[in-house]
Parts: C-alpha cells; structure tokens; sequence
C-alpha cells in the first residue's frame, strides 16, 4: 500500500469513528447501564425470570425458587425507568416504553397474585390462575413490544450507519481536492525561492555591467 492510499485509509477510519456522534437521531448518553438495545433485551430477560421463578415455586412450593422472581421484581422498574431516560429525545421509544410499563406491571401482578395463592391455599388455586392465560397473553404482549423497540434502534444504527459513511466520504474528497493545491501552492513558493528570485538577481546584475569585465562578473554571480 502506498502512502497515499495509507493516509485515505487512516482518514476513513478517523471519520467513521467521529461522524455518528453527530449524525445519530437520538444521542446514546452513557448512565452505565448500557444502550437502550441492551436495556430492551434485559427488561424482557427479567420478565421471564420472574416467570420461571414464579413457575418453580408454584410446583414444588419451596422458597428458594422465587430467588429469579424477587431478583427481576427490584431491577425492571428502574431498567424502564432507564429505558425511558435513555429515549427521551426519540417520539416513537417513548411510546413504546409508555405501552411497555403498564403490561410489565401486569405481568408481575399476575405472578405475584398466583405466588400468594400457592402460599395460603395449595397448588391447586395457584393453577387455576396460570390456566386463565393472562399471564401469556401479557408475555405475549411484552416480547412484541420489546421486539418493536430492538427494530427502532436498528433502524436508527442503520441511519446513524449511513450518515457516518457519508460524512466520511465528504471529508476525503475535501482533502482529496485540497492536497492538490496546497501542493501546488508550495512548489509556487519553492520556484519563487530559488529560480525565480535569482535569476531576478542575476538579470539586474546585467543591466549594469557590461563589456568582457561585464561578463567575467556575470560568470562569478551565476557561479
């Protein structure tokens, strides 16, 4: 690779890293708690591992297995509320997570409710709710909307994607078109330096010189 494609090279990717800062819809703020494609997928694991810990206590009526449950029930308000902090400045986020709340509530009220059941009256009441279906109607419910929300941030990444190569392209041409004439600026330069000024130098000797003595003086100068 020559140097020159080197230095395309270089630029490309030192404008690919800078462009989707400015370019992307809706900024990714760093709270630590990842990006909103992050925080969708792990709202959406807790669910079910509420529903997995519900599951196992409800069968077997021991404790330990609503460990998963009680774990997902104190992270997924603040991961919504992290969701919705994140979207803030993007319209069609905001209503997702506005449709998002109300059914991860549900869910866990549900859980929560079939829970209670096994504990005061027996296996058998607890199952009457699980057999109602709400419970996978609101899972149901829930992947869509997560799914909705994934879609929208790889459509937004796509953008940003495009904006970056764009603006990458922009600024090689620009330096593409530029290299040129500064180059050609610099060789003005360096002629004027030394061509241009000594034979100026030489010609002015000329004109007041002259005769053999003229020319042997001439000689010295060019020399």
């Amino acid at each position: 690779m020559s140097y020159g494609n080197l230095f395309v090279h270089c630029l490309r990717v030192w404008a690919l890293d800078r462009a989707p800062l400015a370019f992307i819809p809706h900024q990714i703020k760093d709270y630590g708690v990842g990006s909103p494609a992050e925080l969708a997928r792990k709202i959406f694991s807790l669910t079910k591992d509420a529903e997995t810990g519900q599951q196992g206590y409800i069968l077997t009526g021991e404790p330990s297995y609503l460990e998963p449950y009680q774990t997902a029930v104190n992270q997924l308000e603040q991961k919504v509320r992290n969701f919705r902090q994140l979207t803030a400045d993007n319209p069609n986020q905001q209503r997702a997570v506005e449709t998002l709340e109300p059914l991860v509530r549900d869910k866990l009220a549900v859980l929560e409710e079939a829970i209670d059941l096994r504990r005061t009256q027996g296996l058998e009441s607890a199952i009457t709710v699980v057999r109602s279906g709400r419970s996978q109607q609101l899972m149901d419910e829930i992947r869509r909307t997560i799914k909705q929300m994934e879609a929208e941030e790889r459509k937004l990444l796509r953008l940003r994607a495009g904006a970056a190569d764009i603006a990458a392209r922009e600024t090689i041409e620009s330096v593409t078109y530029g290299i040129p004439l500064a180059l050609l600026m610099l060789l003005g330069v360096w002629l004027n330096r030394h061509i241009s000024k000594p034979l100026d130098d030489i010609s002015k000797v000329a004109e007041k010189i002259g005769g053999r003595d003229g020319i042997a003086t001439l000689g010295r100068v060019t020399n």
